[in-house]
């Protein structure tokens, strides 16, 4: 049974009956309950977050100060080392031709080569 129409079944009773001290109780009740299904919500999310950090940390291979991508066999890359370990956000560096064989790769949000 939900939470939530449970309270709302025996609200209804209990208005029914009219008794007002039960109800607001139980609308206080109700209120809480909800507050409590949207951090139980959250917090699957930050669980799962948490989890695809994990799984993309167990595959980062660092080369020349920056970070690659191994999944299945295939190199992804390169990422900014510092966004990643202050952060946990994987951002593609750009890379930029100066000429002459000299190619820098830079973050587009911290701006590190």
């Amino acid at each position: 049974m939900d939470i939530i129409k449970g309270i709302k079944d025996v609200a209804e009773v209990v208005r029914k009956a009219d008794n007002i001290g039960l109800y607001a109780q139980i609308l206080d009740l109700q209120k809480e309950a909800l507050e409590l299904v949207e951090e139980n919500s959250k917090l699957k999310r930050r669980i799962e977050l948490f989890q695809d950090n994990k799984h993309i940390q167990e595959n980062l291979i660092v080369s020349d100060n920056r970070y690659f991508l191994n999944l299945n066999e295939k190199e992804d890359g390169p990422f900014c080392t510092a966004c990643w370990d202050s952060e946990s956000k994987l951002i593609r560096l750009h890379e930029d031709n100066y000429g002459q064989g000299v190619i820098v790769h830079r973050c587009p949000i911290c701006t590190k080569k």
